[in-house]
C-alpha cells in the first residue's frame, strides 16, 4: 500500500514530505512507551517504502505524574531515550528516513522545552517538525525563531496562536526568519 501511494504521488507529480503516527513517550507506563517504540520502528519502514524522508512523532502530553516527577526528569528519562532509540534504528536500517518530533503544545509547549528535548536527544537522524500553531507562549514567533536551526520539516497553521484564534499567521514574518 505504501509503495502504491509513492507511485501515485509520482504519477501526479506530488512530493511526499513526510508521514507520521501518534505516540506518547511521556506516558508513565514503560510498557506502553516500548509498544510505541515498536510501532515507530514499523512505521519507519512504511515511511521508507512510501518515500517519505521524515517520520513525525510526538513527545506526548504532560502525564498525570508531572507534578511529582517534574518536566525535566520526564523529558530526560522517558522522552529523550526513546526518541534516540528510534533515531538510531532509522539511521542504521533506513537511512533515507529521519525522525522528526513535532512541538504540539504538549511536553514541548515552549521554545525552551523544545530545544531542551532536541539537545537531550542529540542525534544526527533526528530533528524538529516545527509547528507554527502550537507554542503556548505570549510570543510564538520568538519560540519559532529559537527552534529554527533544528527544523527538518514544518507544519504551517492558520494562526500562530492556536486553533481558537482568528488572528492569521504572519507568514511574511515566518519566511523572514527562515531566510535569515
Amino acid at each position: 500500500y505504501a509503495r502504491n501511494i509513492k507511485n501515485l504521488c509520482s504519477e501526479l507529480n506530488i512530493a511526499i514530505s513526510g508521514t507520521g503516527i501518534q505516540n506518547n513517550f511521556a506516558d508513565p507506563n514503560e510498557a506502553r512507551r516500548k509498544t510505541d517504540v515498536e510501532r515507530i520502528k514499523y512505521w519507519i519502514k512504511i515511511a521508507h517504502e512510501m518515500g517519505a524522508p521524515v517520520l513525525r512523532i510526538f513527545a506526548g502530553p504532560p502525564p498525570a505524574d508531572i507534578r511529582r516527577e517534574g518536566w525535566e526528569i520526564i523529558a530526560r528519562e522517558r522522552i529523550a531515550p526513546h526518541i534516540r532509540e528510534v533515531a538510531i534504528y532509522a539511521q542504521k536500517n533506513y537511512p533515507d528516513v529521519r525522525i522528526g518530533v513535532q512541538n504540539h503544545g504538549d511536553m514541548m509547549a515552549t521554545g525552551e522545552q523544545t530545544v531542551k528535548v532536541l539537545k537531550a536527544v542529540k542525534h544526527p537522524w533526528f530533528g524538529l517538525i516545527l509547528d507554527t500553531g502550537y507554542f503556548h507562549t505570549e510570543d510564538p514567533y520568538r519560540d519559532m525563531e529559537m527552534c529554527l536551526d533544528y527544523a527538518i520539516n514544518w507544519q504551517i497553521k492558520e494562526s500562530a496562536l492556536g486553533r481558537e484564534s482568528m488572528q492569521p499567521l504572519d507568514l511574511k514574518k515566518v519566511m523572514k526568519m527562515v531566510r535569515k
